[in-house]
C-alpha cells in the first residue's frame, strides 16, 4: 500500500493512519457527518478524500501532526469539558474495539496482560506515533502511572483519547472496574502527560 505521507516534513513528528481514520469515521456517525467533510475538505484535501466514508485515510500512512491536530482543532471547537470528555471515551471505545481486533490483533494478543503491557507498552505506542516515549510504573497492585514523555505530536483531545482508551485496552485484557484519572498533561502546564489506571484482576 503506498505510504503517500510518510515523506512529509512534519516539525510536530508523524501519526499513523489507523486511529485517525476511526475517529474520523466515527465523529461522522456520532457528531456530523458534514461537519467532518467540510473539515477534511478546508484543511487535508491534498491528501484526504472528504467524500470517501473513511476519508482517505489509509491506515498503514504516516500524517503529520500539524494536519491531524488542526482537524482536531476544528472538529471539537465549541465543546464543553463534559463533551470533550464524552466525545474522548465513546471515540477510544471505537477504536480500540476496531483496532485491536483487526489491524493490531496479533501484537495485542502478545501483550494482553497488565505486566506484559507494562514492559511493552512502547510497542503499541510507536504503531500510532513516531515520537514520545510512554513509561508504565505499577506502584501497587491493580494501579498503573503511565506517563508520555516527549511527546512532540501532543495536542489535547488526542491526549484524552489516549487515556480514555485505558478502558477498552484494560477491559480486553480481562480487567475489572477500570478506572482512569489525568494526573498531568502539557495543555495544562505540566512536563509531561500523566494518567493513573486502577482495575480489579477479578
Amino acid at each position: 500500500m503506498e505510504q503517500h505521507t510518510a515523506s512529509t516534513v512534519s516539525d510536530l513528528g508523524l501519526i499513523k493512519g489507523a486511529a485517525f481514520r476511526e475517529f474520523l469515521v466515527y465523529y461522522a456517525r456520532a457528531v456530523s457527518l458534514t461537519r467532518a467533510r467540510d473539515v477534511v475538505a478546508e484543511t487535508g484535501r491534498s491528501v484526504l478524500s472528504p467524500e470517501r466514508p473513511d476519508f482517505g485515510v489509509l491506515q498503514n500512512a504516516w500524517y503529520p501532526a500539524e494536519l491531524v491536530n488542526e482537524i482536531l482543532d476544528r472538529l471539537t471547537d465549541g465543546f464543553s469539558e463534559s463533551e470533550l470528555e464524552k466525545l474522548a471515551q465513546e471515540t477510544a471505545n471505537h477504536v480500540m474495539r476496531v483496532t485491536l481486533r483487526g489491524i493490531y490483533k496479533t501484537m495485542f494478543t502478545l501483550i494482553a496482560t497488565p505486566e506484559r503491557y507494562a514492559r511493552h507498552v512502547a510497542k503499541l505506542w510507536r504503531v500510532h506515533y513516531d515520537n514520545g516515549e510512554p513509561a508504565v510504573v505499577n506502584p501497587v497492585p491493580g494501579e498503573h502511572h503511565i506517563t508520555f514523555m516527549a511527546w512532540r505530536s501532543h495536542h489535547p483531545f488526542s491526549c484524552r483519547l489516549n487515556m480514555s482508551a485505558a478502558l477498552p485496552i484494560y477491559g480486553a485484557m480481562g480487567c475489572k472496574d477500570v478506572r482512569w484519572r489525568r494526573a498531568h498533561c502539557k495543555s495544562r502546564g505540566g512536563a509531561h502527560c500523566t494518567c493513573i489506571v486502577t482495575w480489579r484482576a477479578h
